[in-house]
């Protein structure tokens, strides 16, 4: 599974809003929503993903386009 879908799943496995997911990441409901919708997030809120859901969104999952 990607990030987009796991992100997705978690928060609502864990009756999250996307508003207080988005206050556990330290992020704003945009940028979560985002991420949902299949914007890759950066690296940093990539890793603050993978901690506060205690691995269960991973790092890995977040696929990144390669640089050119």
């Amino acid at each position: 599974m990607n990030g987009t879908t796991l992100l997705r799943e978690w928060r609502i496995k864990h009756n999250f809003t996307q508003e207080d997911a988005a206050k556990l990441f330290g992020t704003t409901q945009q940028n979560l929503q985002r991420w949902e919708d299949g914007t890759v997030p950066n690296i940093n809120a990539a890793i603050t993903i993978e901690t506060k859901t205690k691995g269960e969104v991973p790092v890995k999952a977040w696929k990144r386009k390669a640089k050119r």
